[in-house]
């Protein structure tokens, strides 16, 4: 790679890191898909490309060859996303003549609806973390239960009370759960106090996994039942936090300490959840964790944290929630990042009504009905 290209490409990390706010994630995606890029031009061409040398045809010729090796079509917009942004920066700042990625455009992304968790799994999830012969209390339905605080969050999805989708009744299932070191935790360790504030956590606040790994106590507040996150672009934001969640909260905070280790640093002792070690929880460590519990709890096909946030919006919109106030707990920029939920929730009404209505293909005359359509013979009305 020419050095005039390292040093753009060095140029525009800064912009996307100190003027976008862009996350560590976005930023990592967008360096690996640019050097994707120049590493395919150069074994295309055989030499260093410099920025000058790539015009429209040779990027389209790089999203062929990927479209080819059936890349994903979210990936392939994330990719060409990545170079419009990065030649319209160049372009702007008075680097190259022409942005060769003005027109660039891809095939519409094909929806794909969220996959959620059913909320008799969510309660059998939860129970998994109490244990066998718990005798939990019976709970309300988290999402019903969501609408009548719901409509009370502002703006900025701040609210007093809120016993949202963290809310869920239990069947006491239970089960003993192997931590990731080969541990045995019974339901009283630290370990699964946390695994337990964890998942009531997702569940209740629709949080990222990236949200959930960079809470520190202090973002943590008790007294007025809420968290402060810090989402994509650095902006923050407030969300209610569900009664269930702030039990299991209050629990993990009294062992915490007990998972401090040889790893736990000055910036663990004021993480949140940690991981074995004593360490700040790490992404990869906080998925094993969710996905052990799904496993046994669902037959959902994604078991990570993103289906639980998937599950918690779904859930608030089906019980009547405000699309407008989900925007706002999710921390979408835009209304149409949410309104993919909604095309979830239209989706099990077509469900509902090819069951139900005597229209509908899948739908069943009940015996009963089939029993007084039937035509009586004259012989038999007496």
């Amino acid at each position: 790679m020419h050095d005039f290209t390292q040093e753009h490409l060095n140029a525009y990390s800064r912009y996307l890191r100190t003027e976008r706010n862009a996350s560590a994630y976005t930023l990592k995606s967008y360096q690996t898909d640019l050097a994707q890029l120049f590493s395919y031009l150069k074994e295309e061409f055989g030499r260093d490309l410099s920025i000058e040398d790539i015009d429209r045809s040779s990027i389209r010729m790089w999203l062929g060859h990927l479209a080819d090796e059936d890349c994903a079509s979210s990936t392939l917009n994330r990719k060409a996303a990545a170079v419009r942004s990065f030649f319209k920066f160049l372009f702007k700042r008075g680097l190259i003549n022409d942005n060769p990625a003005r027109l660039l455009t891809l095939p519409k992304k094909r929806r794909i609806l969220p996959k959620t968790v059913h909320t008799e799994d969510i309660r059998r999830m939860m129970d998994l973390t109490d244990g066998p012969g718990s005798n939990p209390l019976n709970r309300a339905n988290g999402a019903a239960g969501a609408v009548g605080s719901a409509d009370s969050v502002g703006s900025s999805g701040a609210a007093g009370s809120n016993e949202s989708a963290g809310a869920h009744e239990p069947n006491a299932t239970g089960a003993n759960e192997l931590h990731t070191s080969g541990e045995t935790n019974s339901a009283s360790s630290p370990v699964t106090f946390q695994d337990r504030a964890i998942l009531e956590l997702f569940y209740s606040t629709g949080i990222r996994l990236s949200e959930c790994t960079s809470l520190s106590i202090h973002q943590l507040d008790l007294k007025r039942k809420q968290i402060t996150v810090l989402g994509k672009g650095n902006k923050e934001r407030t969300i209610p936090v569900g009664r269930f969640a702030l039990e299991a909260l209050n629990k993990h905070l009294k062992t915490r300490v007990q998972l401090f280790g040889d790893r736990t640093d000055e910036d663990a002792k004021r993480a949140l959840f940690l991981a074995p070690g004593g360490q700040r929880a790490y992404p990869r460590y906080i998925q094993r964790r969710v996905q052990h519990y799904l496993m046994q709890a669902s037959e959902v096909t994604q078991k990570s944290p993103h289906v639980l946030r998937h599950s918690f919006a779904t859930h608030l919109l089906n019980a009547g929630a405000d699309i407008r106030m989900i925007k706002e707990l999710l921390g979408h920029a835009n209304l149409s990042a949410t309104q993919i939920y909604t095309h979830t929730g239209v989706e099990r009404l077509k469900k509902v009504y090819e069951k139900a209505h005597p229209r509908g293909e899948s739908y069943r005359m009940p015996v009963s009905a089939k029993t007084s359509t039937q035509k009586v013979h004259p012989k038999d009305r007496h």
